[in-house]
């Protein structure tokens, strides 16, 4: 079995390098370049991953586990129960355009100056490429979408579009 450490530190890795968003938030500019990829292929590799992650953080004993990895172990394991249900469940990457705009990515490598400007434009400039993909597995895989939803998107990928202009 794992230990701990080495298995925390291996899936927070796949779960950043899966959500170039919450790795830039987090302060990960590892995969700044990227967006998230909603496709069917990605969405059930991702769920592997993650079923992976439930199942190993779950052989653990967190009684073993000193009271600082306990309370990481309780957060991680929330986390990954988390993320599952939503892909499993609640699904709204078919459902809600929203969640494949990707106007709020690239507003946050132009607005937060963690870097010097041409390192963040180098990054935007990679997200900005997977623009196009990105916006055709949104038409490939939005379905039934609440009224609502879809008149929010509309005012919203009109200020991403004015963004990227």
């Amino acid at each position: 079995m794992e230990s701990f450490v080495p298995l925390a530190e291996r899936i927070v890795d796949a779960l950043l390098e899966s959500r170039p968003g919450l790795a830039t938030s987090t302060g990960d500019h590892r995969y700044d370049d990227r967006l998230p990829d909603l496709s069917a292929t990605a969405a059930a590799a991702d769920q592997a991953m993650l079923r992976e992650a439930a199942d190993a953080l779950s052989e653990l004993d967190p009684d073993a586990l000193d009271v600082e990895e306990r309370v990481d172990h309780a957060l991680l394991t929330s986390f990954v129960d988390q993320a599952l249900f939503e892909w499993t469940e609640i699904r709204a990457h078919e459902w809600d355009p929203l969640a494949h705009n990707p106007g709020p990515l690239l507003h946050a490598l132009a607005a937060r100056p963690y870097a010097p400007v041409e390192e963040r434009l180098t990054s935007l400039a990679g997200r900005l490429a997977a623009v196009p993909d990105a916006l055709a597995t949104a038409r490939a895989t939005l379905r039934d979408m609440p009224r609502i939803h879809a008149e929010t998107a509309v005012g919203q990928f009109t200020g991403t579009a004015a963004l990227i202009r």
